[in-house]
């Protein structure tokens, strides 16, 4: 732990001037693992002259929670300066700067000082590899899928009584195998090309996956189970399908892990979505309790919300604005 008036950084880069070769930071951060970036800078007291982060990959940073004002360059991916900020004051959110890859935060008169104007082109020294995680990041990764793995472990305890009965089988099963899946391909799940550093994007990914794991069948099916079974069904085959197509491209977070546009996306934007929430209804028709119903309502709300956030992201991939205007159904065909 850092003391004083400093929090050290203890930063493992340098970052130079590429034409003159002069040293701009020599104690350079870099954040490029998800939880790194979503600390950034938080808890820290100040920045020295020879101190820097750099948040990759990144086009927009806020400061709430901060304590004092830094200078933001923004690097495109060739490393050229395209955009600054002098004195960013804290508790505020930066442009989105499209034409940014990352983000160098600094302390505030260091651009003025070392003449960081946009054009300039910067070097890391040693060269970033992308590849490099830092043992913050693991942990953080680490304890998201212990977490997922200890609320599933608890949803399956609670309906395997209920898959032994033959007359309730039918309506826990979808939902299970459908859960099960989830769980399978997050753990499974292949690295993005690009994650979302939002706070509020990971609170809703990870609110949206986690939060149908606390649905329970309480009491006695209703009578509406029979027809809850069948939407379950129709649902659960829905999202199956789609999940195929999509494989280890999966995850909770907006990310870009690959523009999917053939099988069931050719319909709809998020069939996986869809299949979802059909599953999700089916099943609390089937065991209607407040709780579910408010679980369900919570859900569908977070989803929607979900689904715009990753196309917000993925919207500044070419091939994802041009999937945008051909297919123009979110969840369901001809309805939303």
């Amino acid at each position: 732990m850092a003391s004083g008036r400093y929090a050290a950084l203890t930063g493992a880069h340098r970052l130079r001037n590429a034409t003159t070769g002069a040293v701009l930071v020599d104690q350079l951060r870099v954040a490029n693992t998800h939880w790194s970036r979503l600390k950034g800078l938080l808890g820290s007291r100040a920045l020295r002259s020879d101190e820097g982060l750099c948040i990759i990959p990144c086009r927009q940073v806020h400061t709430v929670g901060m304590r004092y004002p830094v200078d933001l360059v923004f690097l495109d991916h060739a490393n050229k300066i395209v955009h600054t900020e002098r004195g960013f004051a804290p508790g505020r959110f930066s442009r989105r700067v499209v034409a940014a890859a990352s983000v160098v935060e600094l302390a505030a008169g260091s651009i003025e000082r070392l003449g960081m104007a946009p054009g300039t082109r910067v070097v890391v020294e040693p060269p970033l590899n992308g590849a490099e995680r830092s043992r913050s990041g693991k942990v953080g990764t680490i304890l998201c899928n212990f977490g997922l793995a200890a609320l599933y472990g608890f949803f399956i305890a609670a309906h395997v009584s209920r898959a032994f009965d033959p007359d309730q089988r039918l309506l826990v099963l979808p939902l299970v195998v459908q859960e099960t899946i989830i769980v399978v391909l997050f753990l499974a799940r292949r690295p993005s090309r690009m994650t979302s550093t939002r706070t509020l994007d990971w609170a809703v990914g990870v609110a949206g996956t986690y939060l149908p794991l606390l649905l329970r069948p309480r009491g006695a099916p209703g009578s509406l189970a029979p027809v809850g079974q069948i939407i379950q069904l129709v649902g659960v085959s829905a999202a199956t399908v789609a999940l195929l197509f999509l494989g280890r491209s999966f995850g909770i977070v907006p990310a870009n892990r690959g523009v999917k546009t053939v099988g069931a996306y050719r319909a709809v934007r998020h069939p996986i979505y869809g299949g979802y929430l059909l599953t999700y209804v089916g099943y609390v028709l089937s065991y209607p309790t407040p709780v579910s119903a408010l679980i369900v309502v919570t859900t569908l709300v977070l989803q929607v919300t979900r689904a715009g956030m990753e196309e917000r992201l993925l919207a500044e991939d070419p091939l994802y604005r041009e999937y945008l205007r051909r297919t123009p159904w979110r969840f369901i065909p001809y309805v939303y």
